[in-house]
């Protein structure tokens, strides 16, 4: 797997990868998969990185700030202008172009499902519904709040 200490650069990389014809033909091939056997490791490996790294780890607090914000708002809908005022865009936008560039580096399927869900785990934390990425604790986590989308390895592996 790639080595993700220092991830400086990553969306210039990104932006050439999404040129190349090799970058192409993998985010055509993914661009709506959905695969349903991705390692869970993989997702705490993701979320993990976006906790550690400052500007993701912010971009992960203003995601979590606006879905606390809506809970205190049960009734405000996509329709309304103050949903899009407090929306952070430019988070999601990070987030997502952050996966992109994780499915490019790792190859494994970035789009919606389920990689996506380390965004979810990330926020978990930062929210304080979970209190780390301890996998027991993450896997435990996921099983009561996604579908079944990972393989999980087995105690003590």
């Amino acid at each position: 797997m790639a080595d993700f200490e220092d991830i400086t650069g990553w969306q210039d990389e990104l932006e050439a990868f999404e040129e190349s014809e090799e970058g192409k033909a993998y985010f055509r091939q993914h661009l709506n998969d959905r695969e349903t056997d991705l390692p869970f490791d993989i997702v705490l490996d993701l979320a993990g990185l976006m906790l550690k790294h400052e500007e993701l780890r912010d971009a992960v607090r203003q995601r979590a700030a606006f879905r606390a914000f809506l809970k205190t708002r049960p009734d405000l809908t996509n329709d309304d202008d103050e949903f899009w005022e407090k929306n952070p865009l430019e988070a999601s936008e990070t987030l997502e172009e952050f996966m992109a560039w994780y499915g490019s580096k790792t190859r494994v399927p970035f789009r919606d499902f389920p990689l996506s869900k380390a965004e979810e785990l990330a926020i978990a934390v930062v929210a304080g519904d979970l209190t780390s990425l301890d996998y027991t604790e993450a896997k435990a986590f996921a099983e009561r709040t996604f579908a079944s989308w990972f393989i999980y390895r087995e105690e003590g592996e």
